[in-house]
């Protein structure tokens, strides 16, 4: 599978998962939102299936995955925890699969911040170069973000901070 497909697949995986976070915030919209969620994680799963097969269909080398059942009163529920050999490492950033998004940036903010980080040698998110290749077309999701982030909400500014930063760090992501 060419990755500038991969990259394409999980953009609009990604845009799924955020409309579906919006359906979700009303009971109105949330059988659409989940429907966008599941969608998109379809494509998602698809997507790295597609462009990283196991080695070992039946049993993946690089985690284990282990399926147990609770049991809680009547019913019982299965509980799946992933493992993974490099959990605890540090896993270094990739490069993007667009050379145009990260070297064609449009002038504003974004790229200015890129090239300080890049000038002292700092890790920054790797999404600044497509705020700054396309600044018209991803201003909504910064804005998102920031909403998200900061606006009103039952939960503090710095309690969502502080899940986004244990959200990022499981994942291998800087936040």
């Amino acid at each position: 599978m060419s990755p500038n497909l991969v990259a394409l697949l999980y953009l609009v995986a990604g845009v799924l998962f955020i409309l579906a976070l919006r359906g979700l915030s009303s009971p109105d919209s949330s059988r659409r939102g989940n429907q966008f969620g599941m969608i998109g994680m379809t494509i998602a799963a698809l997507t790295t299936l597609g462009s990283h097969p196991p080695a070992d269909p039946v049993a993946p080398k690089s985690s284990t995955i282990m399926s147990t059942a609770r049991n809680c009163g009547t019913e019982a529920r299965p509980r799946v925890v992933l493992r993974s050999a490099a959990r605890s490492a540090r896993v270094p950033m990739d490069p993007l699969f667009l050379p145009a998004v990260e070297h064609d940036h449009a002038p504003g903010p974004y790229t200015t911040a890129i090239r300080a980080m890049q000038a002292r040698g700092v890790e920054y998110p790797q999404i600044w170069h497509l705020f700054a290749y396309l600044p018209q077309a991803t201003t909504h999701l910064a804005r998102f973000t920031q909403e998200i982030l900061r606006g009103p909400a039952p939960l503090s500014p710095g309690l969502r901070e502080l899940i986004a930063a244990y959200t990022s760090a499981r994942n291998h992501c800087p936040f």
